[in-house]
């Protein structure tokens, strides 16, 4: 009896565990892609000059592609393309500031 109820209470932990794991993937791939949309949309406006419904559209869209995308991809795999976005946008800003004649 005593061994049934703790493989239960283990069992109860992993499902939570993996649940909220789960979840977290989640929220990061919808911040991600939320994100990528919002570059996305404000390089199209700056450079089309749209409106604000083609504006949020282009947010929703990429958003999409992005849950599409990464689908299949775990925790660790969202983290590290987050970094790399960081790291590629940092080295964008740092060229922004430098480049000579701007």
């Amino acid at each position: 009896m005593a061994g049934n109820i703790d493989h239960l209470l283990t069992n109860a932990q992993d499902k939570a565990k993996r649940s909220s794991m789960s979840a977290m993937t989640l929220f990061l791939k919808l911040i991600s892609g939320l994100i990528l949309g919002l570059t996305f949309s404000l390089i199209g406006e700056v450079i089309f000059e749209y409106g604000t419904f083609l504006f949020f559209f282009v947010i929703v869209l990429f958003t999409g592609i992005f849950w599409k995308v990464a689908k299949s991809w775990t925790f660790w795999r969202i983290i590290v393309f987050d970094v790399i976005c960081i790291l590629v946008g940092t080295i964008l800003k740092m060229y922004i500031d430098i480049a000579p004649g701007a």
